[in-house]
């Protein structure tokens, strides 16, 4: 568990993208036993909310394809620009958040 965290703080450290969640910082306590990110804040939640929640107002056509291609330019930046490469296995619906301005992140 200890190298699976410490693999995943060296990953986020490395990406630097404008639609990609910013880790803020990080906590180790030993009592209790924790560990956590600090993630940059998306105060419009996540994408699957307001594709799925009726009692959220959906997406307009212009923030859905804005959100499609912020999701897109930061999977070409993961998977080419970044040496080596980062393959992300959860990219879905509730893992894409959404800025105050609904960009993607």
């Amino acid at each position: 568990m200890e190298l699976n965290y410490r693999r995943k703080i060296a990953t986020l450290s490395r990406i630097n993208h404008k639609n990609f969640v910013n880790l803020i910082g990080y906590c180790e306590e030993e009592q209790p036993f924790s560990r956590m990110f600090i993630l940059e804040y998306a105060p419009n939640g996540s994408l699957f909310e307001h594709l799925h929640v009726k009692e959220i107002e959906g997406l307009e056509w212009n923030e859905r394809v804005r959100i499609i291609m912020g999701t897109a330019y930061c999977l070409q930046y993961m998977h080419h620009d970044l040496n080596p490469p980062i393959a992300h296995s959860k990219v879905n619906s509730k893992f894409i958040m959404l800025t105050d301005d609904y960009a993607a992140k």
